[in-house]
């Protein structure tokens, strides 16, 4: 939570605050640095995402409700596209949900144009890791090749899938199943619903920091300010 109290601050920072979210400053967005994930050929998806976690947080600054909240945008890995906003509460966004991605895969969650030819970015207030909803539905989807945390102070962390040598990628559906057996384990454990999802996620947040390379993930995290600064 961010312990800054400036002189500026009003009502929407403070709700923010209580919320569990950093207040954006300019230098935040600033220090937001162009990636170089993807190699010369489809070099534009570095302007891409460098872009669209720059605009993630202008937005997130000035929203209307929920300010310094959640947003999320989608990239294609095919072409360029447009930064069209999608607003969540202070700790949540369903991009996979919104209109904008299901105009862009068939019923089946696949991709209409190409196979991992979308890239999810969004941002977390609290400047936190993957949450149990981003890594199961990254993992499910096909279609998403990559995703993108934009902390609004200082965590960076993408996370991408890596084709194989005959271009496909790691079949992930033993591990979904596993993770929804954990889930209706734990759920009949009488354990809460966010304490479930906080136990899940540490499992396969353990996975993908201990066998990537089995897994055919990669992770790249870079901090930006110091916490708390």
């Amino acid at each position: 939570m961010d312990s800054r109290r400036e002189d500026w601050f009003g009502k929407d920072e403070y709700d923010a605050i209580e919320n569990g979210c950093d207040v954006i400053i300019d230098e935040d967005i600033e220090s937001v640095r162009r990636p170089s994930l993807y190699p010369r050929m489809v070099d534009f998806l570095n302007d891409e995402l460098y872009d669209k976690m720059q605009e993630i947080l202008k937005h997130s600054k000035r929203r209307p409700a929920f300010k310094y909240g959640e947003t999320g945008a989608i990239i294609r890995a095919d072409a360029r596209m447009a930064f069209i906003p999608i607003d969540g509460t202070y700790d949540r966004v369903d991009l996979i949900g919104s209109e904008l991605f299901n105009a862009l895969v068939d019923e089946n969650g696949h991709y209409c144009v190409g196979f991992g030819c979308i890239i999810c970015v969004h941002n977390h207030p609290n400047n936190e890791w993957f949450s149990y909803s981003d890594l199961l539905r990254f993992l499910r989807y096909t279609s998403i090749s990559a995703i993108a945390i934009v902390g609004n102070t200082h965590n960076v962390y993408i996370l991408q899938k890596c084709k194989s040598a005959t271009g496909r990628y790691y079949d992930y559906s033993t591990v979904i199943t596993r993770i929804k057996s954990k889930r209706i384990e734990l759920l009949k454990q009488k354990e809460s619903l966010d304490k479930t999802e906080a136990e899940i996620t540490k499992m396969v947040s353990d996975a993908v920091l201990n066998d990537a390379t089995k897994y055919m993930l990669k992770l790249t995290h870079y901090k930006r300010r110091k916490k708390d600064e």
